[in-house]
């Protein structure tokens, strides 16, 4: 999933010039990624879920493992860093939604 991410850090330091980033914090889990398109927040909050639960794998009682495939299942991750490769060409120009993305990455 950080495949992209020095692409986008990139693309993010040209384009926000002057302008403050998007913090990567606990605060976008509960507010989502306001200000961007809902394509865009959508794998931003996928992509953030991702990371989450990708980290939780391995030492944990069965019905926990249960609980993290399915949510990874639902979250649809093994088709995440397609949609986020996506999302970055269909908004290039837009420096808001890469930095969303890029925030999203580091959650």
């Amino acid at each position: 999933m950080s495949k992209i991410l020095p692409l986008l850090l990139a693309l993010i330091a040209v384009g926000c010039a002057g302008r403050a980033p998007i913090e990567a914090n606990e605060s976008l889990l509960q507010t989502g990624f306001p200000g961007i398109p809902a394509d865009a927040a959508q794998v931003a909050e996928r992509l953030s879920g991702c990371n989450h639960f990708a980290g939780e794998t391995g030492d944990n009682p069965p019905e926990r493992e249960q609980e993290i495939a399915t949510a990874i299942e639902e979250l649809r991750c093994e088709s995440v860093d397609q949609d986020v490769t996506a999302i970055s060409a269909k908004y290039s120009g837009n420096a808001k939604v890469l930095e969303a993305l890029a925030a999203a990455d580091q959650l």
